[in-house]
């Protein structure tokens, strides 16, 4: 059970791509095509723009080359300067493309327009009430998920239950192998 207090961030680790680099942008888009959006998604950071940097050893994400690490944050100014903190995502949940400009391009992260390069989709999901689940050794496991707080969740979506540490952060990831004989991988 995870306290709704903790900030819910959005983080891309490993994006892949040629000629990627830092300073390339993604920008999340509902339109039918990348670049036909007319505004920005309400209630993402940055007009819904992640602009891919190294991490700092501060943001403890280990090392990666420019262009594969992006997340949704802001730069503390003008106290430090290139100090970068993660935003809070205050959004329902919904599922959008991934729009790709390169640092070359110099795209303005105000105009949807001039994302253009589909990249890939992005879901995000918000629990607005915390999901207790109970699981016997060596026995089922049963946990409700109130639908109408989980957005973009539906009936016929599966969970997947894996083994290992718990994550240190709410989105952290899970990273154990996934547990057999539970759910739909049995």
């Amino acid at each position: 059970n995870w306290p709704l207090s903790e900030i819910k961030t959005c983080l891309i680790d490993g994006f892949r791509g040629v000629g990627t680099q830092s300073g390339d942008m993604l920008m999340l888009q509902t339109g039918d095509f990348c670049g036909t959006a007319t505004s920005p998604i309400p209630g993402l950071p940055n007009n819904g723009v992640m602009t891919s940097r190294a991490p700092a050893a501060r943001d403890l994400a280990g090392v990666h080359q420019g262009g594969t690490w992006f997340r949704f944050e802001n730069e503390n100014l003008p106290d430090d300067p290139g100090i970068f903190d993660p935003a809070p995502v205050m959004t329902d949940g919904f599922i959008a493309k991934l729009c790709w400009c390169s640092k070359l391009s110099n795209c303005n992260p105000n105009i949807p327009a001039d994302f253009t390069i589909l990249a890939g989709f992005m879901t995000i999901v918000r629990l607005e009430t915390d999901m207790n689940v109970t699981c016997f050794m060596r026995g089922p496991c049963s946990g409700d998920v109130q639908l109408a707080s989980a957005k973009p969740m539906t009936a016929g979506d599966q969970l997947v239950v894996k083994a290992g540490t718990r994550p240190l952060t709410r989105l952290g990831g899970c990273t154990g192998e996934v547990v057999p004989g539970v759910g739909p991988l049995l």
